[in-house]
């Protein structure tokens, strides 16, 4: 679906209208043809799709007050889309795309929105690539981590060295460990998801703290290397 952001005429688009894809990049907004998306059946295709299917189920089990308190919640935290517009989801939403996380990361799910607020980053200050022994290391602080904290990371490669967004190219490795320590090694999830790191490969992450009680997530850092 686009997302349409009204000027004069039209001053943004972003997304699809009929067979035209929208997007931006350094250089402004830019269209091109779109393609029929295919059947998508990759295991992590089919692993999100269970448990969006298995959450979807738990909201239809809450109480009347249960969604009454997810409702205010998503009223109180206004979200951005993707022109950094704000927008409200519903409560539904928000049960839906928390417990998701949760249920990825191997945790409990919720009934009740959270209390608290999105955990920290914790900031990255290294990564190196050795394709060699198909490591992948990131150094960061993990000082401001607790038992209830993990790193979701999202990973992608390339072989171009101006390739910069790559946004359509990540794919989430399992959640860390509960207070992982730096640094830390993804390489063999890295080989897993995306196949053997090549030398002069391109490896970007994405990594945000998630709060394995309450699905909330940081902002995210992004972090990039090359392999040697």
């Amino acid at each position: 679906m686009a997302i349409i952001s009204p000027g004069p005429i039209v001053s943004e688009v972003s997304g699809r209208i009929g067979g035209t894809v929208f997007a931006h990049n350094r250089g402004g907004m830019y269209a091109r043809n779109g393609t029929k998306p295919s059947i998508v059946t990759t295991p992590s295709a089919q692993e999100f799709k269970a448990i969006l299917g298995h959450v979807s189920q738990l909201w239809t089990n809450l109480s009347a007050a249960q969604i009454a308190a997810w409702n205010s919640y998503a009223a109180n935290n206004p979200q951005k889309n993707r022109l950094g517009r704000q927008i409200s989801l519903t409560g539904q939403n928000f049960f839906i795309r928390l417990n998701s996380r949760l249920l990825y990361a191997n945790a409990p799910s919720i009934a009740l929105p959270p209390t608290a607020p999105p955990p920290s980053i914790a900031a990255i200050s290294a990564m190196s690539v050795a394709s060699a022994s198909g490591t992948v290391s990131l150094t960061f602080d993990a000082s401001g981590l607790t038992a209830d904290h993990a790193l979701w990371i999202k990973a992608a490669v390339s072989f171009s060295a101006t390739k910069n967004n790559v946004n359509n190219l990540y794919t989430s490795l399992p959640v860390t460990a509960a207070e992982p320590s730096s640094p830390l090694n993804v390489g063999s999830d890295v080989v897993a998801k995306l196949g053997t790191i090549q030398k002069d490969q391109f490896v970007y992450l994405h990594v945000r703290t998630i709060d394995l009680t309450t699905g909330l997530v940081s902002t995210a850092q992004y972090a990039r290397a090359k392999a040697s």
